[in-house]
């Protein structure tokens, strides 16, 4: 018989310290709750994988872009096209919250190679490959932003 009310004892006191450690567990939890988490979403962008921007690099002997707000366009060929593409080769963005303010096709001799869209907003910038029915994503870079917000911006019209 002692030992069952030792044995009772001990359960009750196992049974009030389990349930203070989930009142505390459950307090914490709740401080955890309170933190603002940003939304990221469930979502993840695919980068233009590297082979295809290798041979967009190593084979693109053109470019011709045309932007749809400033009425511009441009064309570049050799080099230039090597240029552009390391600009617009960074990983993926988080979220696809911006303007389309233009596109890009990559030649090869004439030909399509790549219809890249771009845009651009005050906080993200990316472009979207479409390849072989799939689409990719990169963010631009710096120099590309500069080049490419460039081309996206009208000039304005000179009054005489």
């Amino acid at each position: 018989m002692k030992i069952f009310n030792l044995l009772f004892v001990l359960s009750v006191v196992v049974l009030f310290s389990c349930s203070s450690e989930k009142k505390e567990v459950k307090q914490e939890v709740k401080k955890l709750e309170e933190i603002p988490v940003p939304n990221v979403g469930n979502i993840i962008y695919k980068t233009l994988p590297v082979s295809y921007a290798n041979k967009i690099y190593t084979e693109a002997d053109g470019l011709e872009g045309t932007f749809y707000h400033s009425g511009k366009s441009v064309s570049l060929w050799d080099d230039n096209v090597k240029s552009v593409i390391t600009m617009i080769s960074e990983p993926a963005p988080l979220n696809l919250d911006a303007k389309l303010v233009g596109h890009i096709m990559f030649l090869k001799q004439g030909e399509n190679m790549a219809y890249v869209e771009v845009y651009l907003s005050a906080n993200n910038n990316f472009v979207k490959y479409k390849m072989n029915e799939e689409f990719y994503y990169n963010t631009i870079s710096e120099q590309g932003i500069q080049f490419l917000g460039e081309l996206a911006t009208a000039v304005p019209l000179v009054k005489e």
